[in-house]
């Protein structure tokens, strides 16, 4: 049953960058590239990775706390009328939702997933120039890797 639950769990926990950054460390790990200046490139372009995927997160965190600016400016609108939230409404909601608007936060929240799609872009591209490279040194019969993709895919 463990062995049933555990593939389940580690795709559930797992998003695009993730399973980038999974594919790229098991051909790292079967793939042996030969020469010194690709050896280099994929050093370099694994740097860019972890550089970019670093930005992608920091904005995706920003994303969420404008989509709770958002959200409580919003619900600050129409709860109110409720007299149990009402005195902790006055005190943090209202002062939020002074504080920073629907409009600006929505503007924000526009801005930086547009910023994100651009960073999952380079991110998509750096990949796809990393598997270039390793492709270069795959031999077709790497069982491990095979093995690999039939687990992932």
């Amino acid at each position: 049953m463990k062995n049933f639950i555990k593939p389940i769990f580690t795709r559930l926990r797992s998003n695009r960058t993730f399973r980038m950054s999974i594919y790229l460390n098991n051909l790292k790990n079967t793939v042996t590239v030969k020469k010194k200046a690709d050896q280099e490139r994929l050093y370099e372009l694994e740097k860019a990775f972890n550089r970019v995927n670093i930005n992608r997160r920091v904005l995706f965190s920003f994303r969420v706390f404008f989509y709770i600016l958002l959200y409580a400016s919003l619900i600050s609108t129409f709860l109110p009328v409720t007299p149990l939230v009402e005195d902790f409404i006055k005190k943090y909601f209202f002062a939020v939702a002074g504080f920073i608007s629907t409009t600006f936060s929505a503007l924000v929240v526009y801005i930086l997933t547009r910023y994100i799609d651009i960073y999952m872009e380079d991110l998509r591209i750096i990949t796809a120039h990393q598997i270039a490279i390793y492709e270069d040194y795959d031999n077709k019969d790497n069982t491990k890797f095979r093995e690999f993709l039939e687990k992932m895919f």
